[in-house]
């Protein structure tokens, strides 16, 4: 059984504002892993680059 059958009105709209909420902070969270690692990766090639002059 669904567990929004079991809800009332208010519990749904309670339910739906939490699950909102959760899924914009995952959002955040892959935004700053993907600017993390890409940081990191601009930071790898640009030693490797510098590397190969001297």
């Amino acid at each position: 059984m669904k567990l929004c059958t079991l809800l009332t009105e208010q519990q749904n709209a309670i339910l739906q504002k939490i699950k909102d909420n959760h899924t914009e902070l995952m959002n955040l969270g892959e935004r700053d892993a993907f600017c993390r690692g890409f940081s990191l990766a601009v930071r790898l090639m640009v030693d490797a680059m510098n590397s190969g002059k001297t």
